[in-house]
């Protein structure tokens, strides 16, 4: 009998042992374990500065334990796991794109062609991308609106606005 949780990349879902649903997963700032509040009573969870939920670590805790916790309808808690855990078979999703660590580098840079939102830029900011933003050459017969791009120089966040007389931080 399987005795691990099961974890679904594609639909983010988290499946116990025996093939039932526990939770839907699904962090828009990707948290790391080591950015989390430590709980000093319990190393099993540890506190999200973000969302102010609680984070319940699978590979601290035990099977039953963690179900329990998970299907309490009161239950906001959210999970981590590593990456390596002995705990979750982990269902791939083969269109996901590529995390920062196994991204093919360029002189120590990473390349992401891609087109996103100013949401989706920051959760990647999140998980440890830093985005490139830069002038591009545009078709000027074709433009119908005109957007400012500010980048936080510590951070690596990005802001946009419409007024191009907004001036954005610069150090």
């Amino acid at each position: 009998m399987n005795n691990r949780f099961i974890y679904d990349e594609a639909s983010s879902a988290l499946y116990g042992p025996d093939g039932s649903f526990l939770k839907k997963l699904y962090c828009p700032k990707a948290m790391h374990w080591n950015q989390l509040l430590v709980n000093r009573d319990d190393e099993r969870w540890r506190g999200c500065s973000h969302c102010k939920e609680q984070v319940l670590d699978l590979d601290k805790s035990d099977e039953q334990y963690a179900i329990e916790k998970l299907t309490n309808r009161y239950s906001k808690a959210c999970v981590h796991v590593s990456s390596n855990s002995d705990k979750v078979i982990f269902l791939k999703d083969l269109n996901a794109p590529p995390s920062p660590m196994r991204v093919k580098t360029d002189k120590d840079r990473v390349f992401v062609k891609t087109a996103r939102s100013v949401e989706d830029i920051n959760r990647a900011v999140g998980m440890g991308y830093w985005p490139d933003v830069r002038i591009l050459n545009f078709d000027t017969e074709n433009l119908r609106t005109k957007v400012s791009v500010g980048q936080d120089p510590v951070t690596g966040t990005i802001e946009t606005t419409g007024d191009l007389r907004m001036r954005f931080k610069t150090s």
